[in-house]
């Protein structure tokens, strides 16, 4: 159970993600506010595949479809806390309680590097926006689609968590 936790916990922390920007090669186009996006989250040996919906509130949820022994666990985040629900049973917990450790706190000072303005902008290379910094396990790089602001790929090698986006749709 202690492998799945942290996974699981790498998915929930990508509720946190923004990006800066304008729309054109100057400069990194913004995250549609609603969306869906698919995830397949590899941590070291674990690979984890998930449904993450943002809607325009800002309420996140992420429904695990793979492996199939947690297949149907549905996390939910948002201003009013963060939610596990699994084969009917659930539990509702404060968001600034949740528990942090070096791994999930490596992902929330990264999003928050990222959203926050810092005096280093993103580097552009092969249609994709680069963000890239340093955390306390290591360096991490985000990358996003400039043509369309659809995030492509999260990482940090240090701790061996990277995180694909596919199938990216705008919802209302």
């Amino acid at each position: 159970m202690k492998k799945l936790m942290i996974p699981v916990i790498a998915a929930v922390l990508l509720f946190c993600s923004c990006s800066r920007g304008g729309g054109n090669p100057g400069k990194p186009p913004v995250l549609p506010v609603g969306f869906s996006t698919n995830l397949d989250v590899v941590y070291n040996d674990y690979r984890l595949g998930a449904l993450w919906t943002l809607d325009k509130s800002g309420e996140s949820k992420i429904t695990v479809n793979s492996p199939e022994s947690v297949a149907g666990l549905e996390m939910t985040f948002g201003d009013s806390g963060c939610g596990f629900k699994y084969k009917g049973i659930g539990i509702e917990l404060d968001a600034d309680k949740f528990p942090q450790s070096s791994f999930a706190s490596a992902l929330t000072n990264a999003f928050e590097y990222i959203s926050r303005s810092v005096s280093e902008e993103p580097e552009y290379r092969d249609g994709l926006w680069f963000y890239e910094g340093e955390l306390t396990v290591g360096s991490f790089t985000l990358a996003q689609n400039a043509d369309d602001g659809t995030l492509k790929y999260f990482s940090v090698p240090s701790v061996g968590l990277t995180v694909n986006f596919s199938n990216f749709k705008t919802v209302g």
